[in-house]
């Protein structure tokens, strides 16, 4: 009799473990679709930079980047959204630091421009302007020695 008692002990508990298994990869196999149901985030609202909108051009020596930037006012990488401003960054790889280079543009009939800066830890220039050319499509670049 204790044999039996044993056995049937031993069966009921591995009874209760392969439905506590079944009843697992049922919340396994479905929790994609709990989760749906949850809050979305809009990760963009937390975005410190948002760069669209690029051109490129290069020749054997020098690369020009320009970028349509959304940055918010100041600047703080730290994921806390601040006041975003519209931007236009130009970028321009040269062989070294030790020219001066200035930039020229025309944006609806308007000219736009300066002295480049040069920064040393990316060795490149820079500019950068309150200007939103978001919605350009074409840069033509000339290129003056």
């Amino acid at each position: 009799m204790t044999t039996f008692s044993i056995i049937k002990h031993s069966f009921i508990r591995s009874k209760k473990h392969l439905l506590q298994a079944i009843i697992l990869l049922f919340f396994i196999s479905f929790f994609p679709f709990f989760s749906s149901c949850s809050k979305q985030v809009d990760y963009f609202s937390y975005v410190s930079e948002l760069r669209s909108n690029i051109f490129f051009a290069e020749t054997d020596e020098l690369s020009l980047r320009v970028y349509s930037v959304c940055k918010e006012t100041p600047y703080i990488a730290d994921g806390i959204p601040r006041e975003i401003a519209q931007r236009t960054e130009i970028y321009l790889s040269a062989p070294s630091g030790e020219q001066e280079y200035t930039v020229s543009f025309t944006v609806n009939g308007k000219t736009h421009g300066g002295d480049m800066s040069f920064d040393n830890v990316k060795a490149e220039y820079y500019y950068s302007c309150t200007l939103d050319i978001s919605d350009g499509y074409t840069i033509i670049s000339r290129w003056n020695d």
